[in-house]
């Protein structure tokens, strides 16, 4: 039996940017993907900046090639970006993991995050992202107070009698402007970690985003439920192969 949420049961949500996320939205504006090249403001020009000089770097090339032949776009590198550890590092692979993105394979999620590494190295990113402290516990600051993320998780694990979720982190997506992804990680043992990705635009989110925030974390529960019966006893009209339901539910993000 799922265990219903309640706002008591669940420790304090963390609302802030991630390295892991930022890393992998710089090196995707570096390979001038649509998606992750619309921000601007001090930090989209101090990313250019500091990081523009490697354009042309081993995980830049990587992933115009994983862009054009895999679709590598919009949330399947968040999916990935969530599922490594802090020194990017991919998770076990076999048996592949629940919840990172089908448009990945074994040999390309490896082969991205060691690529991840040795351009965290070779841009000293680390330092980059220490000169932004500032910024992002401003961003922190506003976003956790503004959004209503417990509320947002009991209506919609009481609403959808959905198991309570173990661990919770909100990630602004500091060059992600207008686009949102609703990403997380299965824990195993029935165990769920949230990582809903919200853009950042001219301002950090807000009360403005609370639905964007719903919306978001729903494809946490909503998505396997599709995936796995949407097809079952679809009209015939409506039906679709498993492989276009896995992509549908893996790209939409909004």
């Amino acid at each position: 039996m799922w265990t219903l949420f309640t706002a008591q049961a669940l420790a304090l949500p963390v609302v802030a940017p991630d390295h892991r996320v930022e890393i992998v939205s710089i090196a995707l504006r570096l390979a001038q993907a649509d998606e992750y090249s619309q921000a601007t403001g001090p930090y989209a020009d101090a990313v250019d900046v500091h990081f523009g000089a490697h354009a042309e770097h081993r995980l830049i090339d990587l992933l115009r090639t994983l862009r054009d032949r895999d679709s590598i776009s919009y949330d399947a590198p968040m999916t990935l970006a969530v599922h490594l550890d802090d020194r990017l590092r991919p998770p076990a692979l076999r048996p592949w993991p629940a919840r990172l993105d089908a448009r990945w394979r074994p040999r390309t999620a490896r082969q991205t995050a060691r690529a991840l590494r040795k351009f965290r190295r070779d841009t000293d990113f680390d330092t980059f992202w220490e000169t932004q402290a500032p910024y992002r516990a401003e961003v922190s600051a506003t976003a956790s107070a503004a959004l209503p993320v417990n509320d947002a998780l009991l209506w919609l694990t009481e609403s959808l009698h959905a198991p309570t979720p173990d661990d919770v982190h909100v990630i602004p997506g500091l060059l992600n402007h207008h686009s949102n992804y609703g990403v997380s990680v299965d824990l195993g043992k029935g165990r769920l970690a949230l990582r809903p990705v919200l853009g950042v635009t001219d301002r950090p989110p807000d009360t403005d985003d609370a639905l964007t925030l719903v919306h978001e974390v729903a494809h946490a529960f909503v998505n396997p439920i599709f995936k796995a019966h949407a097809t079952s006893r679809a009209p015939e009209s409506i039906q679709v192969k498993r492989t276009t339901v896995r992509t549908f539910s893996a790209t939409t993000t909004s």
